[in-house]
């Protein structure tokens, strides 16, 4: 029997592939499938045979349609376009759909379970875009979503790493609890890329939130079904003006999850981009004499190399 069960898992998992690789040419197929498989709830959600009908009928072949936020309507049986949502100014959803939400969003504050399916994800980043709509801004959104992390300290040793891999190696509730609501969201408002900023903490020193952000930034990036150059113009956008050290945080949170060469291309933008250096290294290059400096500055300046060493090894 359990040998029964192990082959419909198997035939379900292949059957997903082989589906998705009917309908799109073979460089989409690799994209969208990328995309899918960046989410659990959205790839578990596609091994519904009902579903992944009701999505080809609706969606079609265009790959970018593919995306969680209209996977995510399709979910709670929304039939307006994703378009509708986006379109600015935000309109409002509906009573039914804003009450859904609410009850989904207050769910997820007060006990920090994940949600337990991709309708429910939908529906906690409508709640999001309600909060969007509302204040006419994402400011506080990281505060409000992670409000555990913002006042204890970022994991359970409360070191407040800026390490990637405590996050995303060993996702948190809190981690896990928004992460596909996050990439339903970002088909779902017009400034998706306003929205990953929001993420990032205001300064160096709300290292209590650790690697969470650059985790979830990462995550709703990816799992939209768009071209590499995409990404890499998103994060580079994302990247300009940030502090070396969320800069240096995001790039290896795009390491670990198997985008090297995505990172190494950003890495190399920064510090080598248009033969200019990284600015924030640009005291390194006038320093003709380090035995000059005082403690203070020594202290400075050890940290810049190993900060611009960071960045040469992410290139390659």
């Amino acid at each position: 029997m359990q040998n029964n069960q192990q082959d419909s898992n198997l035939r379900e998992y292949i059957d997903q592939y082989s589906e998705i690789a009917k309908i799109f040419h073979p460089d989409e197929t690799a994209r969208v499938l990328a995309a899918l498989r960046q989410d659990p709830l959205v790839w578990q959600t596609l091994g519904q045979a009902d579903f992944f009908q009701a999505a080809l009928g609706q969606l079609g072949s265009q790959a970018t349609n593919w995306s969680p936020g209209r996977l995510g309507l399709l979910a709670i049986g929304e039939n307006r376009p994703a378009e509708v949502f986006s379109a600015e100014p935000l309109a409002a959803p509906g009573q039914a759909l804003q009450e859904r939400a609410l009850q989904i969003y207050q769910s997820v504050q007060h006990t920090g379970r994940p949600p337990a399916s991709l309708g429910e994800a939908a529906l906690l980043a409508l709640a999001l875009r309600e909060r969007r709509r509302m204040t006419g801004t994402w400011s506080g959104l990281l505060q409000d979503m992670a409000p555990a992390l913002s006042t204890s300290g970022a994991g359970k040793n409360g070191t407040g790493s800026l390490n990637p891999a405590e996050t995303d190696a060993q996702p948190g509730a809190i981690y896990a609890a928004w992460r596909t609501a996050l990439a339903c969201l970002y088909a779902l408002v017009a400034d998706p890329e306003e929205m990953l900023r929001s993420l990032l903490p205001r300064s160096i020193g709300s290292q209590r939130y650790g690697a969470t952000p650059f985790a979830w930034i990462a995550h709703a990036q990816f799992s939209q079904p768009v071209g590499e150059t995409v990404h890499e113009r998103v994060f580079a956008r994302l990247l300009q003006g940030l502090p070396v050290p969320f800069q240096l945080g995001l790039l290896r949170s795009l390491n670990l999850r198997g985008r090297e060469r995505v990172a190494a291309v950003l890495a190399k933008q920064m510090v080598i981009g248009e033969g200019r250096g990284h600015p924030a290294f640009a005291s390194l290059r006038g320093q003709t004499n380090p035995d000059d400096l005082d403690l203070a500055g020594m202290a400075g300046r050890a940290l810049a190399l190993q900060q611009m060493g960071a960045f040469y090894q992410i290139a390659g």
